[in-house]
């Protein structure tokens, strides 16, 4: 049985492909590939920047949101009951490309606020031109909390709740804006949480990751599940070892933490 997975990015590369093919010598079921190698140096060209240090808004001097390498790790804001980071750096963070920042946010033991969708909603990206991936957010999504707006200020984008809205960023490191009625902030028994696609994750954090016997074992099995197939159709084996590790990352995160900080970030 084949089913469509065009989330799914490469796993295998073309020579360890034709090394299962012809008999020839394989890389150990657990080593990265040379094109998880390459696609890595090309995602850190442009790995240099720096953060704001504002307090949630443009001021670039003010207390608050330092950081680690460039990342935040402090509240920019004196909201006492939802701590988020530097405004110039969210919206940075949303307008790029940024998986493995995503998942750094993530880790256990971070300030930033986290909250927890009520209803289904689309996630559409309302405060810059980043892009927004149309996918259906599930109730009881786990997400980040970035920015809050107030009511009727939310770049353009309409939103019915009556108080306003949030910037939030889900797991696999997409933005999303979320009406006032549609997120809470109490942590639940088991949230749910966006897939992590693996191979969008810089090696160096993968790596990292795979020193976890579980998630080395999850990542061992999506790779003889998945045959390198990059999209399109995929075999429901493929699909379910995919959300399998997905799931597993999250819960060590959410757990444990130890994501590396990325050599990727965004530049303010």
């Amino acid at each position: 049985m084949k089913r469509h997975l065009s989330t799914l990015l490469p796993i295998l590369s073309v020579p360890l492909l034709l090394g299962a093919c012809g008999g020839g010598a394989q890389k150990p079921a657990d080593e990265p590939d040379s094109t998880d190698r390459a696609s890595d140096q090309g995602a850190t060209d442009d790995a240099e920047g720096s953060t704001d240090t504002g307090a949630g808004d443009d001021s670039p001097t003010q207390p608050g949101g330092g950081g680690t390498a460039g990342l935040p790790t402090e509240c920019a804001n004196d909201d006492t009951e939802m701590c988020l980071p530097p405004k110039r750096f969210m919206l940075a963070l949303c307008d790029g490309d940024y998986p493995s920042v995503g998942l750094w946010l993530f880790n256990n033991g971070s300030p930033w606020a986290r909250g927890y969708l009520t209803g289904k909603t689309k996630a559409v990206y309302a405060s810059t031109s980043g892009g927004s991936t149309g996918e259906m957010m599930s109730i009881d999504e786990e997400v980040l909390v970035l920015r809050k707006h107030s009511s009727g200020n939310t770049g353009g984008i309409v939103v019915s709740g009556a108080s306003g809205a949030y910037d939030v960023m889900r797991w696999d490191g997409s933005c999303a804006t979320v009406e006032d009625g549609l997120i809470r902030f109490d942590a639940i028994p088991r949230p749910k949480t966006a897939r992590i696609i693996w191979s969008t994750l810089e090696v160096d954090i993968r790596d990292a990751l795979k020193e976890d016997e579980v998630i080395r074992k999850a990542y061992i099995k999506l790779r003889k599940e998945c045959k390198g197939v990059t999209m399109g159709d995929v075999s429901a084996k493929c699909e379910k070892a995919d959300g399998a590790l997905s799931k597993i990352l999250a819960e060590h995160v959410r757990e444990n933490g130890g994501v590396p900080t990325p050599k990727k970030i965004p530049k303010l």
